[in-house]
């Protein structure tokens, strides 16, 4: 098995297959607070792996249908529509970097279908759909990108944004180096360990206290 000692977060390729073992392997690294960053169309990597063991069932995650009538082939690109402008990965993209955010487009990406509240949809496609979500997932945190970034099913990877993009998605999900802000949705339950909750208790305390 992987030794994720002193990894903070782990990122899986849409290209890499991931028998039920490892993912089982992968999720007790999350759970324990590591951070995992899933691209996956749902072929190489089965959907019902990312939406039992990293989404709990909140997201249903299945390949494209690219066989149309008469059983031909059809493939179309379909283009970014909005992303969560607020959140910390995005909110520093502004203007040429937004632009070719917005200008992202992708070839035949799983169908995603998200139905718990305690996942956050990061982006969708033109049509609605979701594309990029991410959720709590025990002391750690998961997302998943429902397509892959190799060039032949996305521009994603040739635009200038994206090293930049993915090394801050790693350093949120790893919670390294003040990039990993986190962001909570209401309802969601918050794990602390002694020391931190020791620190909580000390900052309600201040609040109370003469200045």
């Amino acid at each position: 098995a992987q030794d994720f000692k002193d990894v903070r977060a782990v990122v899986i390729p849409s290209s890499t297959p991931m028998s039920r073992k490892a993912a089982e392997h992968v999720r007790d690294f999350a759970l324990q607070g590591g951070g995992l960053l899933i691209f996956s169309d749902g072929t190489a990597i089965p959907g019902d792996v990312t939406d039992k063991l990293f989404f709990s069932g909140g997201t249903v995650l299945s390949a494209a249908d690219i066989l149309g009538k008469g059983g031909a082939a059809t493939r179309s690109f379909v283009s970014l529509g909005a992303m969560d402008s607020g959140h910390v990965l995005f909110r520093e993209f502004t203007g040429d970097m937004a632009a070719q955010i917005a200008d992202t487009r992708f070839l035949a990406p799983g169908r995603l279908v998200v139905n718990a509240p305690d996942v956050h949809v990061l982006a969708t496609l033109a049509n609605g759909d979701p594309v990029l979500v991410e959720r709590a997932l025990g002391r750690g945190r998961v997302a998943l990108l429902a397509s892959g970034v190799n060039p032949y099913v996305s521009n994603m990877a040739l635009k200038t944004y994206f090293v930049p993009l993915l090394f801050k998605m790693v350093k949120y999900l790893g919670r390294q180096d003040g990039g990993g802000e986190r962001r909570f949705i209401n309802g969601e339950p918050v794990i602390l360990d002694d020391a931190e909750m020791a620190r909580v208790v000390e900052r309600f305390k201040d609040y109370g206290r003469p200045r």
